[in-house]
């Protein structure tokens, strides 16, 4: 699971605007990645999470259980979920420090909606399909998802958020918990 909190081809006949599109997607993720690769350790997390839209991958995660909770009880559980992915990247940057990655392209899935799939090589590791989806909103490119051996981690974690908050009398406070656990 660590792997995938930090890891995380256009087909067909584009236009020239989804062509541009998919590479600013492209070449944000290419910066994101080269940035956090040549940074010392401590360094990676600070990198990576300035680069993700934390507040809509925070709120994706509640899923339908973000509209039952105070805007103050979701500027909570938005910091607890930052600085659980930064302590979670901290704890693994030796992983993806020095890990070289190639962008193989990218799909648009609608106008600044983009999956730029990539191969990473973790040291002396097989090279692994990593796969970003990065959202455009007022012409800056966010990371709100990624995907590692099929599962994609803000999907993965929805789900095991459901389960907490359908849980009878669950709160905000059970989701911070399970991240601070």
């Amino acid at each position: 699971m660590p792997r995938i909190l930090i890891l995380a081809a256009l087909v067909g006949v584009a236009s020239p605007a989804a062509l541009a599109e998919a590479i600013g997607a492209e070449s944000f993720v290419a910066e994101t990645t080269r940035s956090a690769t040549e940074k010392a350790s401590g360094d990676i997390a600070d990198s990576v999470i300035d680069r993700v839209d934390i507040a809509r991958v925070a709120r994706f995660t509640l899923g339908r259980h973000a509209r039952s909770f105070s805007e103050s009880d979701l500027t909570r559980f938005e910091s607890a979920f930052a600085d659980f992915l930064s302590m979670q990247l901290r704890d693994n940057a030796q992983i993806l420090n020095g890990a070289r990655v190639e962008i193989t392209g990218s799909t648009e899935r609608t106008e600044g909606d983009a999956i730029v799939t990539s191969q990473v090589r973790l040291r002396d590791e097989a090279p692994q399909t990593v796969r970003w989806r990065a959202l455009n909103r007022d012409d800056e490119w966010r990371i709100v998802d990624v995907e590692v051996d099929g599962i994609w981690l803000a999907v993965e974690q929805r789900a095991q958020f459901d389960t907490i908050l359908a849980r009878r009398g669950a709160t905000i406070d059970d989701a911070i918990t399970a991240l601070e656990g």
